[in-house]
């Protein structure tokens, strides 16, 4: 489930050289209003977190001050970006607005602080966190013999435990990662442990029905 960061600072590192590179022989004005400094090359990394860890996650970028937004961008595959903006920084609160799937993440905004060289070119590493939207987890466990409800079963999903209640049904809340499978674990002391999966489904439900217990 796990995916780095591996070469992304080499291909970030890369990315804001030819940025450079461009801004030596033409200017690459984003907003409307004129600057009163010079250009700020933002590099930008956009990560989603689940449970079990975390992942590069493509995503649109927002680049806006207090009133205007002057530009949006998209990620890459590896959530890197390398971007060029023109705005008046000592005027302005520039902050960094990303979001991914509407119906799988949640949005994060950041602020920029950015570092200025002799020639007036600012430079900012930003890193967006973008956490995943919760998956519920429900249904009702009984007695495979006795088909009734069954109170107390331990019912696991990722790193989440819950017992059902007296009439068998239990419900976990938790943040999995888009359209993976899981698996859910029912343990009862006297009877065997059983495994069921499960798809993720974000900002939504995953409902098992009935689950019977041997």
């Amino acid at each position: 489930m796990r995916m780095g960061f591996k070469g992304s600072t080499t291909r970030l590192a890369v990315a804001v050289g030819l940025v450079l590179l461009a801004l030596a022989v033409v200017a690459v004005p984003l907003a409307s209003a004129a600057p009163t400094t010079g250009p700020v090359v933002v590099g930008i990394n956009t990560l989603g977190t689940f449970y079990g860890g975390a992942k590069a996650l493509p995503a649109q970028v927002g680049i806006a001050d207090s009133t205007t937004t002057y530009a949006t961008v998209t990620t890459t595959a590896l959530g890197t970006f390398v971007v060029v903006v023109d705005v008046p920084l000592p005027t302005y609160s520039i902050a960094f607005h990303a979001t991914a799937s509407a119906t799988n993440f949640t949005s994060a905004t950041v602020g920029l602080t950015p570092v200025y060289t002799s020639s007036e070119i600012g430079f900012a590493n930003v890193a967006l966190t973008l956490p995943v939207k919760n998956t519920t987890v429900s249904g009702t466990v009984k007695s495979a013999k006795t088909k009734k409800a069954v109170k107390g079963v331990k019912v696991t999903v990722g790193n989440k435990t819950v017992a059902t209640n007296s009439k068998g049904k239990f419900s976990i809340v938790i943040g999995l990662w888009p359209a993976s499978k899981y698996s859910a674990k029912f343990a009862w002391k006297g009877h065997k442990a059983v495994s069921k999966t499960l798809t993720s489904n974000p900002g939504g439900a995953f409902p098992f029905g009935n689950v019977a217990l041997k």
